[in-house]
């Protein structure tokens, strides 16, 4: 039996009995689109990195056997007799006294390049030829003693002319460190010639150690005109 106010029989009477819609005014609510997210922004493309071309070359970028520590000449070439068959051991000359003057200082390791040890006679003379390399670094490193005579001198020779010549004013028995700005020619193939041309002085000897291509040398390099190392001056090529 219905209610007569019709609660309970499933009539509708003002909204009765009717299972109300969510939303305002029993309208049903639209379900919200939910928004569109944002794009995600494609990434720039990146450029992709182009190593610096590697110089190649066709020979060595060192000098051989440059600290003479092999005991021997591999890598050079001597002419005449003022620098031996071989280099010289200094340690062997310092404790047998076959110094010039006093014992030698400065050195590292055996083994040195002298025109005087070999045949105690200051009046020979020779040259010391490196075998060819390439120059592939700013400077040219080495040790050396000679006293200031245009007869004793290194010089460097960049495809097959005179580039360079480098005069010791360092008499005595303490090396002296040497570095010379060699960029103006790298790429080039070159050589390194040792030259005691003096046949009278009384100390006229040359002795050279440790030859390094270097962008780092040890000691301030030498300025054309001018000193920068101790005991050694750039001079005009002949």
């Amino acid at each position: 039996m219905c209610d007569p106010n019709g609660i309970g029989c499933g009539v509708s009477s003002g909204g009765y009995g009717q299972t109300p819609t969510p939303g305002s005014g029993g309208t049903t609510a639209a379900t919200p689109t939910p928004a569109t997210a944002a794009s995600t922004p494609t990434p720039a493309n990146t450029p992709t990195p182009v190593p610096t071309p590697t110089q190649s070359f066709a020979g060595p970028t060192q000098i051989t056997n440059g600290d003479f520590e092999t005991g021997t000449y591999e890598g050079w070439t001597p002419n005449d007799i003022a620098f031996g068959t071989a280099p010289s051991s200094i340690t062997q000359a310092n404790s047998q006294g076959l110094y010039y003057d006093s014992p030698y200082t400065g050195f590292s390791g055996n083994y040195a390049a002298s025109s005087w040890i070999p045949t105690h006679d200051p009046r020979s003379t020779g040259t010391l030829t490196s075998d060819e390399f390439y120059i592939a670094n700013d400077y040219l490193q080495f040790r050396a003693i000679g006293m200031n005579n245009d007869q004793l001198y290194v010089k460097l020779v960049v495809d097959g002319e005179e580039a360079m010549r480098i005069q010791m004013d360092n008499p005595g028995s303490s090396f002296q460190a040497v570095a010379v700005d060699v960029s103006a020619w790298k790429g080039e193939p070159a050589v390194i010639v040792i030259v005691d041309e003096s046949p009278s002085r009384p100390t006229g000897y040359i002795e050279v150690d440790d030859f390094l291509m270097t962008d780092t040398p040890d000691t301030t390099p030498l300025q054309t005109g001018g000193t920068g190392s101790e005991g050694a001056h750039i001079v005009p090529p002949n």
